[in-house]
């Protein structure tokens, strides 16, 4: 008899800590091809055959009682491993349980984390009398199942719009030294945040700071910039700008004009608006403009909402049920899987760790 149970909080971190006990244990160590056990008090680290196409490392712990596998937490993983021994559920440990926020807590949670006014807006209808919360409690009371079932099919088709409300996006200034990415981002930001003058490379540190804009979350990141003159620490903080561009969902490339040389045609990595600056003949439909003369005002308003536009931001969608990030996604395609989908609902709602690590199952 095997007896494997998950004794670490189902799904709180990358690691799952599970306890492996009974006559069969050695026995079922060996088919998951460990050669040798530890003793009780020592550890060795062991590949484990879990599937025909699945090798998961693992830290083997000797115990008094058996042993103790300590692997990635990822719940499918786990899952794996507990079918493979038989399992039929992955026990808690019994102060864990409550560790598990329920789907209320979640939504609170992510409330008052929500930056952007269209996030919050989101968050707090799917606390209301027709958002995702009501949706399941409706399930559960055996209402109107047809339809609501269809509704948890669409708020799936809305997790990827929800959870672009919910983020903030990084918006990195780069390109040559002077091209006005200093001048950009005071105008930006709304006030000096940072030295701007006509001597090359005033910027050296990355500096960030965070706006919102028509109910979205941007953080703006004034870089160091390019050029092959550049020598000791402004050579490394060229070096850190390109290292912010990796990490951007968009790039202001600046070319200034007056430099002559034409901006790149290309750049590597994330989408890039181009802006040429210091124009002699601003045209804000092609982003060309006069960083020293036009209005600020404008200026700021033509920049950003082009910057929604390209992440695709523009238009925000209309207030409906919906997965607000991954689990929920994931409890909800658990839930249109189960042959009886108002004690699913029900489950979700008042026993939610219980199916934490076992969402990946069918039927």
């Amino acid at each position: 008899m095997i007896d494997l149970r998950q004794i670490s909080p189902v799904g709180s971190s990358a690691l799952a800590i599970l306890e492996l006990t009974g006559d069969d244990a050695e026995p079922f160590l060996r088919s998951l091809g460990v050669r040798e056990l530890p003793a009780a008090g020592r550890m060795r680290l062991a590949t484990l055959r879990i599937g025909m196409d699945i090798r998961e490392q693992a830290l083997l712990v000797g115990t008094e009682r058996g042993h103790e596998i300590q692997m990635h937490g990822n719940p499918l993983l786990v899952e794996a491993l507990l079918d493979r021994a038989g399992a039929q559920a992955p026990a808690l440990a019994p102060d864990s349980r409550s560790q598990v926020e329920t789907l209320e807590e979640s939504l609170l949670r992510l409330a008052r984390e929500a930056r952007g006014r269209e996030a919050l807006a989101w968050v707090l209808y799917q606390l209301g009398d027709r958002g995702l919360l009501a949706l399941l409690r409706g399930l559960a009371e055996g209402q109107e199942i047809p339809s609501r079932l269809q509704a948890c099919e669409e708020a799936l088709t809305r997790a990827a719009a929800s959870r672009a409300l919910l983020r903030s996006y990084r918006i990195v200034l780069r390109g040559p030294v002077n091209a006005g990415k200093s001048t950009l981002f005071n105008l930006l930001v709304g006030r000096e945040r940072v030295r701007t003058g006509p001597t090359p490379a005033l910027t050296r540190d990355s500096i960030q700071e965070e706006l919102l804009y028509r109910g979205h979350s941007l953080i703006l990141v004034d870089t160091a910039g390019d050029s092959r003159d550049l020598c000791g620490l402004d050579r490394e903080a060229q070096a850190r700008s390109a290292e912010q561009q990796r990490s951007a969902d968009l790039l202001l490339w600046l070319h200034a004009y007056r430099q002559g040389a034409p901006a790149p045609t290309t750049v590597e990595g994330p989408p890039v608006l181009w802006v040429e600056t210091h124009h002699p003949r601003p045209d804000p439909e092609r982003l060309r403009l006069d960083l020293v003369s036009m209005e600020p005002r404008l200026v700021r308003q033509w920049i950003l909402d082009r910057v929604l536009a390209t992440l695709d931001l523009s238009a925000s969608p209309d207030l409906a049920p919906a997965a607000l990030d991954e689990r929920m996604e994931a409890e909800l395609r658990w839930l249109l899987t189960q042959q009886d989908p108002i004690g699913a609902a029900g489950t979700l709602l008042t026993d939610r760790p219980r199916f934490s690590g076992r969402l990946g199952r069918r039927g």
